[in-house]
């Protein structure tokens, strides 16, 4: 076996056996918050017929994503204690980011650093449930190529749909070509014209339609809430130091029309996981920006790890 084999094994099992340990230490501490309310659904739907639970799921919870709810009706009602299961899927998260990061072949020393001590995969062990689950499964999705495990992924989390929507428009929609007039006339493509038609026909109804809702909401998240800043700066960062700029300005420009109208630190993370998956870690400019990155992150993660000791989330 080589010895970078060897060293990726040793890596996934301390990771994997990390998470799995921080999670039993920290989470009985994690009472207060989004916990609350997940704690409380996890053993109120216990051994309950899967309508009745249903039911009473939604009215904890407030929403009704059925793949979560359908994992922890199983889970408790099999008996299992909720920190131990969310230990196991922590760990499970953490094997699947651990192995996404090789694939991506990542430095070892970084592989470690992201996956550990980084603040959004901390939130998604102690606080972001939902997301967590669903992340799983995008994860999945991208490290076995099966795209059923992307509706999956939605259904666990709606929150999901936003940067699939933002992927696939960056990756299939050709700018160059698009709104290329001279070929529409040339190759008579007809397909091309009706696209940039169509296109027209939806930024003018959006705008007769929502307009006066959007500006009030730029105005308000654009000047008034930091999460705005973060995005745009995650996309800076991520426009200078990736090989597929195009496909990146797209992306981010959906993600950025999404939390200018919804808000939430939740986009804010799918953001840098998108530097992550974009950007070109052979580059020295990506490996120093990576650090400051990873040494911001960490600080958070002691702030947000001693709030939950210390006040309970």
């Amino acid at each position: 076996m080589k010895t970078r084999d060897l060293q990726i094994y040793l890596l996934i099992f301390i990771i994997t056996l990390t998470s799995f340990i921080l999670t039993l230490v920290v989470a009985p501490y994690h009472i207060n918050g989004d916990q609350e309310h997940y704690t409380k659904a996890y053993y109120a739907v216990k051994n309950l017929p899967i309508v009745e639970a249903w039911e009473l799921y939604i009215g904890i919870i407030y929403t009704g994503e059925p793949i979560h709810f359908v994992l922890i009706w199983i889970f408790s009602s099999l008996g299992f204690e909720k920190d131990v299961i969310m230990a196991i899927f922590n760990s499970i998260l953490a094997f699947l980011f651990a192995k996404f990061l090789i694939k991506k072949k990542f430095q070892l020393l970084f592989i470690i650093l992201i996956t550990v001590s980084n603040y959004y995969m901390l939130t998604m062990f102690f606080t972001l449930e939902r997301t967590k689950f669903a992340f799983i499964f995008f994860l999945m999705s991208i490290l076995y190529k099966k795209r059923s495990l992307l509706i999956l992924s939605i259904f666990t989390h709606s929150l999901m749909l936003f940067p699939l929507i933002a992927y696939l428009s960056g990756k299939y929609i050709n700018f160059k070509y698009f709104f290329n007039i001279e070929k529409i006339v040339i190759k008579k493509s007809f397909l091309s014209f009706f696209k940039f038609i169509g296109f027209v026909i939806v930024c003018l109804f959006i705008y007769n339609f929502l307009g006066n809702h959007l500006v009030g909401k730029f105005n308000s998240y654009a000047f008034f809430n930091f999460e705005i800043y973060q995005i745009l700066l995650i996309f800076i960062l991520t426009l200078l130091t990736t090989i597929h700029k195009t496909q990146v300005l797209i992306f981010f420009v959906f993600i950025i029309i999404s939390i200018i109208i919804l808000g939430g630190d939740r986009l804010n993370m799918l953001g840098y996981f998108s530097f992550l998956y974009f950007g070109n870690n052979k580059s020295l400019l990506f490996k120093q920006i990576l650090s400051l990155l990873i040494f911001y992150f960490f600080i958070k993660s002691i702030l947000y790890i001693n709030m939950i000791i210390t006040i309970g989330g």
